[in-house]
């Protein structure tokens, strides 16, 4: 019987504090065009139109599995745009008082907002609402980054991620 092969999509925010600092870094990525290595931080003019990408060792599980994370320059321009509408909508959510309670979806704009229900000697206090600025930082530090794990560790990087891209259609 063959052995059966997997590409799965991996959740940066999962993984583990030192891998997701390592994915996080823009340090050892390679352009995916000709495989010269890039550091993220230096992006000029034409480099910007790009994917870039970096295999990370999997420290977490199985040495048999490889962690491939790509940056794209334009996924990470087109987060921001939605990030930044979704931002003004929860300023005016508050602006107009029409936060609701309870909301669970992770794509959400209540996400952006935050109140506090007690002071900071723990005595009850009115709720005022407010932008959340720490978590719409948070959120931003994962633009453009998108990862794959698999257990193709002859085959190239480009091919896997044409397979993992031709899933999504």
């Amino acid at each position: 019987m063959g052995k059966r092969a997997f590409i799965v999509t991996q959740s940066i925010k999962k993984l583990r504090k030192e891998d997701k600092e390592l994915a996080q870094n823009g340090k050892d990525f390679r352009r995916l065009s000709d495989h010269r290595k890039i550091d993220l931080n230096n992006l000029e003019g034409d480099e910007t139109d790009q994917l870039y990408y970096k295999e990370i060792p999997y420290t977490s599980g199985n040495p048999d599995q490889r962690p491939i994370i790509t940056y794209s320059p334009k996924y990470a321009a087109y987060q921001k745009s939605i990030r930044d509408a979704q931002v003004e909508r929860a300023k005016t959510m508050i602006q107009d008082g029409s936060t609701k309670k309870n909301r669970k979806k992770p794509n959400d704009l209540a996400r952006f907002i935050d109140k506090p229900a007690a002071t900071k000697n723990g005595e009850a206090a009115d709720i005022h609402y407010y932008l959340d600025e720490e978590k719409i930082l948070e959120e931003s530090e994962y633009d453009g980054l998108y990862a794959v794990c698999t257990d193709l560790l002859d085959d190239e990087v480009g091919e896997i991620l044409k397979v993992s891209e031709g899933r999504c259609r």
